[in-house]
């Protein structure tokens, strides 16, 4: 969304969920763009993975607008945003427990969390 509002000469439109809305309306008043919902509505996503337990989920979103003045420079993004999402590339994804058979029907061991 940074990146978007940094390259545009104008505005950017963007769906996020309601429940991100505090959050979202912080960082733009952070990067002193102007944001507006113009929209909400509800977003059907569909069962796309055999571990999904329902047909399909709608969830509440948000169609945003951000505009900025014409005359606004962002400082150049901060590297750790990035840095902190990082994805291991040279492990086994059993390794990094990334398979998804069975997600979702696991019982609470000794901890109580299911994993």
């Amino acid at each position: 969304l940074e990146t978007a509002i940094r390259l545009t000469s104008h505005a950017v439109y963007s769906l996020h969920k309601t429940s991100t809305r505090k959050h979202i309306l912080k960082r733009a008043a952070q990067w002193g763009v102007e944001a507006k919902v113009i929209a909400e509505m509800r977003f059907d996503i569909p069962q796309m993975y055999k571990f999904h337990r329902k047909k399909s989920v709608d969830i509440e979103v948000d169609v945003f607008r951000f505009t900025k003045p014409q005359n606004l420079t962002l400082p150049p993004p901060d590297p750790s945003v990035f840095l902190s999402h990082s994805t291991p590339s040279t492990t086994n994804a059993n390794e990094q427990g990334a398979s998804h058979e069975g997600r979702g029907r696991r019982r609470a061991g000794a901890g109580g969390r299911g994993r």
